[in-house]
């Protein structure tokens, strides 16, 4: 179980009829590729990710210092 996303595209269809029936004889979608909601949550993971990398690092920065100073 995900999260259900609502994505905007455009979809197309070639349909041929063969003996009565109707067929797909393609099928084509899109979406807009430099604005959909796959994008928006990557970007904000992104975010997320490099915030609490950058945390952690000034953390360990900071303890390392302490104890190079303290050992001095």
């Amino acid at each position: 179980g995900g999260k259900p996303l609502n994505i905007k595209g455009r979809w197309s269809a070639t349909l041929v009829k063969e003996n009565g029936r109707w067929l797909i004889a393609s099928l084509h979608a899109s979406t807009n590729l430099f604005d959909n909601v796959l994008l928006n949550l990557a970007e904000r993971a992104a975010v997320l990710a490099g915030v609490a990398c950058l945390a952690t690092g000034l953390i360990l920065g900071w303890r390392v210092g302490r104890r190079r100073k303290a050992g001095v």
